[in-house]
């Protein structure tokens, strides 16, 4: 399914994502990625 996801996401336009797998890990991916969408799974 999030491969799915990512795909449509992609052919909308978002280029940059990056997945995160509770919500601690999730600050972490921002501090250090600028994706336009985070996906948390």
């Amino acid at each position: 399914m999030r491969i799915i996801l990512k795909q449509l996401l992609c052919a909308l336009g978002v280029m940059e994502m990056a997945e995160a797998t509770d919500g601690a890990q999730e600050f972490s991916v921002m501090k250090t990625f600028g994706p336009d969408i985070i996906l948390i799974g």
